[in-house]
């Protein structure tokens, strides 16, 4: 896990690329990519930036920086343009925020963490055909498929390089590891060099290609998450005998295809490719059963890809070895993350359980719905391999006892946290105040309106959107649901964390709340972004009170659907203590409540899970 300290001033970074206009995720990864490549390479260019911007040399600085780039991948040029660079003002803030990573954080493991961090914040990377695969997934696939010290390790949709890098963290000697990525777009390839550059890995080869129109190297080891339901253009599919332009499958034969005698392959695919009962689809399973030996097939729950898709997905482990006579089907239920958008650590997570049945070392499923399935049996349903249809979803009472117990622990967990927090509240509720005196201040103080509109084409179906029906009235709880389920038709807001979302339509006065992600509001909501990051909580508790809805009413016009104009909401007065100890105070009791009550949200739903598991019937 990449320390607090690293993903803060990464956050700041970012955060300080988007409030200048920067609000491309690739243009903010192109932009960190050369910074942190030129800071940290050793090789001379980070103190001649710095007498570059000394002296004011904007050319000299573009020079500087395209190098830098144009090492890692000479024919793609620069996402950024020139203009960016040139503004010298901005990169010396940037590199200000940069250079807070302590000495000891800039070896360059910890350095490829920092870039895959980096490239985490792409919100938006469903706009390019891909989704990032969660880092503790792709743990999984290469822990289960156990890359070798000699292996050549292939990934024919490498993406930004996730699963390689995976490998070598294995590798007891990863300099006598093989590493060989394919990516179709150049922007992401590049992005893939310079991860594998970051992460020490000399001996990986990223190249700008095709898999799929052309012949590569066979490989020992496969490890991808191929492109989800997109299809090819006539003519490309012509070399493959399975008959269809849909790219899952064509990547499932090109895999088979090119691996090695003997090889080894884990892949994530979605669920699709393990029910359909398209002629192609069947045709690639049963390949893949009576051809290969197809060992296992985990089936994940879904919103394990969430905030990018809710898209259901599995993963499928085989070898080009004599066909088995059983499959070992694996249903996991909990990978150890929530699966809303904030996908944060929760208790009794199965993907140990599941590992460990995997290679063997364990017989017993240890509560797992898992169970061997015949080849036979595979056969008679019409080659499905998707774990539901062999593995029971209502499992016998020990396995709901053992559930149960899961979830009693997640609860148990989300209670812990909620005393601790509440202890903290009481405290700073009782704490000494030195002033009770309150000044009486113009919301202009405190806030800055925001109005970076958007047009709905510019909008990805993976963006969050956040409108009014999805913030509660008073409590500050809010939710958000991809854009693309939204249905936007209009021209919408862009938010980023940190911001205060404020209803100003007369009947969502006191619906106001702190968002800590990136995304989209409707235009009937008011995007204000605090002076001070430490305010907001304290800012947005005062505009979700009566007494301020009660001035914001007064200031409320229009016929048809009233609501406030941002220019007069901003002369609306906020009671603030006097005394900047008490505020501070204020500010925090009002982050600790918000915490609450989003952590009571979240137990309320945890609590009705677990009074279905206890009543069901066996």
């Amino acid at each position: 896990m990449l320390p607090t300290k690293v993903r803060a001033t990464v956050d700041r970074a970012w955060d300080s690329l988007w409030s200048s206009g920067a609000s491309n995720p690739l243009l903010c990864v192109d932009y960190l990519t050369a910074v942190l490549f030129t800071r940290f390479a050793g090789n001379g260019s980070s103190v001649a930036l710095d007498s570059a911007i000394h002296a004011g040399d904007v050319e000299s600085v573009v020079k500087i920086l395209s190098s830098t780039m144009v090492e890692t991948e000479p024919s793609d040029g620069l996402i950024t343009p020139k203009a960016m660079w040139s503004d010298l003002e901005r990169l010396s803030s940037i590199l200000k925020i940069i250079d807070c990573l302590e000495v000891e954080d800039r070896n360059r493991d910890v350095l490829g963490d920092v870039y895959e961090y980096v490239l985490s914040k792409m919100s938006t990377a469903g706009h390019y055909g891909q989704f990032r695969t969660p880092r503790h997934l792709i743990r999984f696939v290469a822990e289960a498929v156990a890359p070798k010290d000699d292996d050549l390790v292939l990934d024919p949709a490498c993406g930004t390089g996730g699963f390689l890098i995976a490998a070598a963290e294995l590798a007891k000697n990863n300099r006598l590891l093989r590493l060989v990525g394919e990516e179709i777009d150049p922007t992401i390839s590049k992005l893939a060099r310079t991860n594998v550059l970051l992460h020490g890995l000399e001996n990986a080869t990223i190249s700008t290609s095709d898999s799929l129109s052309g012949e590569g190297v066979l490989a020992d080891v496969i490890l991808a998450n191929p492109p989800f339901a997109g299809t090819v253009a006539a003519g490309r599919s012509d070399r493959f005998t399975v008959r269809t332009n849909k790219t899952e499958l064509l990547f499932l034969e090109l895999m088979m295809d090119r691996l090695a005698q003997g090889g080894r392959a884990g892949v994530v695919v979605p669920w699709g490719v393990l029910t359909s009962p398209a002629v192609a689809a069947t045709e690639i399973r049963k390949r893949l059963v009576n051809d290969f030996r197809l060992k296992s097939v985990v089936e994940l729950p879904s919103g394990v890809f969430r905030p990018y898709t809710g898209v259901r997905t599995a993963m499928l482990f085989w070898s080009n070895e004599s066909p088995a006579h059983d499959v070992l089907m694996i249903r996991i239920e909990n990978d150890g993350f929530s699966l809303d958008d904030r996908r944060e650590p929760i208790a009794g997570g199965e993907l140990s359980s599941a590992l460990a049945l995997l290679r063997g070392k364990s017989k017993a499923s240890n509560g797992l719905l898992a169970k061997r399935v015949r080849i036979s049996e595979i056969a008679a349903s019409g080659w499905r391999i998707g774990p539901s249809a062999y593995v029971d979803h209502r499992p016998h009472v020990g396995g709901q006892i053992d559930r149960a117990d899961a979830l009693v622990l997640r609860v148990s967990d989300k209670i812990k946290t909620m005393a601790a927090s509440a202890a903290k509240l009481n405290k700073l509720i009782n704490s000494d105040n030195s002033s009770q005196t309150v000044a009486r201040l113009r919301v202009s103080e405190f806030v800055d309106v925001i109005k970076r509109s958007v047009q709905p084409e510019s909008i990805g179906d993976d963006d969050r959107y956040v409108g009014l029906e999805h913030i509660s009235s008073e409590s500050g709880l809010w939710r958000s649901v991809p854009a693309g389920a939204a249905k936007l038709r209009s021209a919408k807001y862009r938010f980023m964390p940190g911001d205060i979302l404020y209803g100003k339509l007369r009947p969502n006065l006191r619906k106001c709340v702190v968002v800590d992600t990136f995304g989209v509001c409707s235009t009937d909501i008011i995007v204000l972004r605090p002076k001070e990051e430490e305010s907001a909580h304290f800012i947005a508790q005062q505009m979700r009170s009566e007494a301020f809805a009660m001035r914001a009413m007064q200031m409320v016009g229009g016929a048809n659907l009233p609501r406030i104009h941002p220019r007069d909401f901003l002369e609306i007065q906020l009671s603030i203590p006097k005394s900047l100890d008490e505020a501070r105070r204020r500010s925090k009791v009002a982050e600790l409540t918000q915490q609450l009550s989003l952590n009571a949200a979240e137990l309320s739903e945890q609590m009705r899970v677990l009074n279905q598991s206890l009543t069901q019937e066996p």
